[in-house]
């Protein structure tokens, strides 16, 4: 392993989280978007659907009353195009809070995938950080047993040189051997 090709990946797998973060929150504000969407549509539709009812009440009453549409005829036309008006706001009302519905769950589950692959991404990026880690600690043990193994070759060198030099040095004398020596002279 080299250091820097480690490095390097540690770097990518770095840069990849974050981009998968900033993916996970952007995600996450979109489903909160949609979902505050879904929820005006939902008031929308509620609005739509009381005016729509009170708008089929008065076509409805109108219409009971026998001889209405003869009576004033215009003001008959401008309640039956007043509910009209209010069942086709009513049928788009609907028609939103269907599409802010599907957005919302489209959003949130972009969102769940999102969170997850940040997720992965950043168990990825302290595996990268990790094995850089454990990739400099083999390294530094195996620095440490090589200068160990050199510190031991040098000591055996040493102890042979030193071996070597007693070997080649004049032999000690007894003290018996000094004594008699000096005696001669």
């Amino acid at each position: 392993w080299s250091s820097d090709v480690c490095s390097s990946d540690l770097q990518a797998a770095k840069a990849a989280d974050e981009k998968a973060q900033a993916a996970k929150s952007e995600a996450e504000s979109a489903a909160h978007d949609a979902s505050v969407n879904l929820t005006a549509a939902k008031a929308s539709l509620a609005t739509a659907a009381a005016k729509a009812a009170i708008a089929a009440a008065d076509l409805s009453a109108l219409q009971a009353i026998t001889g209405a549409q003869d009576i004033d005829q215009q003001a008959f036309a401008a309640v039956r195009s007043a509910n009209d008006r209010a069942q086709a706001a009513l049928a788009k009302a609907q028609a939103a809070v269907t599409d802010a519905q599907s957005a919302a769950d489209s959003a949130t589950k972009a969102a769940a995938d999102a969170s997850a692959a940040a997720l992965k991404s950043h168990q990825a990026a302290a595996t990268a950080e990790d094995s850089l880690l454990n990739g400099h600690i083999v390294q530094d043990a195996a620095a440490a047993a090589t200068d160990a193994a050199t510190a031991l070759a040098a000591k055996n060198t040493a102890i042979a040189a030193r071996d070597l030099a007693l070997s080649r040095s004049p032999a000690s004398r007894s003290e018996e051997h000094t004594s008699e020596l000096q005696s001669r002279f």
